[in-house]
């Protein structure tokens, strides 16, 4: 086959947008599940590159959103934070309460307020701004 290949589905447009949430929060809560293993590795005393690498021989573990970067922990940008805050107020407003989703909030927001702690002690020029900036 040459070209790129392409995958047509068909679903109501209620699920298309359901189906981009999902997408969404799934990598929200793999960039969290990676951030608290590194912190756990860290609190062990074992390689975080090392320890990811070996789980990334897993073939059933895809590598993308699974770095964890010290100086930036947790996800960030537009399009996680956004639909992910979008999904848990309309599936509230349906009556349901997603609590998986709220704790992936939750966990993301201690990431990264630890990381302007952190950004503080060590009195890094600018590095309280670009640290908010993220946000």
């Amino acid at each position: 086959m040459l070209g790129p290949a392409k995958t047509y589905f068909q679903c109501s447009a209620r699920e298309a947008e359901i189906i981009k949430y999902m997408e969404n929060a799934y990598l929200a809560a793999k960039v969290s599940f990676v951030n608290e293993f590194r912190r756990i590795c860290e609190a062990f005393g074992a390689d975080w590159h090392t320890v990811r690498e070996g789980w990334l021989l897993d073939p059933r573990v895809e590598p993308a959103h699974t770095a964890a970067f010290a100086s930036a922990p947790g996800f960030g940008g537009k399009c996680l934070p956004k639909d992910l805050n979008a999904i848990i107020r309309a599936a509230s407003d349906a009556g349901y309460s997603p609590l998986l989703l709220r704790e992936i909030l939750s966990s993301n927001a201690r990431f990264r307020s630890e990381e302007l702690v952190h950004a503080a002690v060590r009195e890094e020029p600018g590095s309280m701004d670009s640290a908010i900036c993220r946000n």
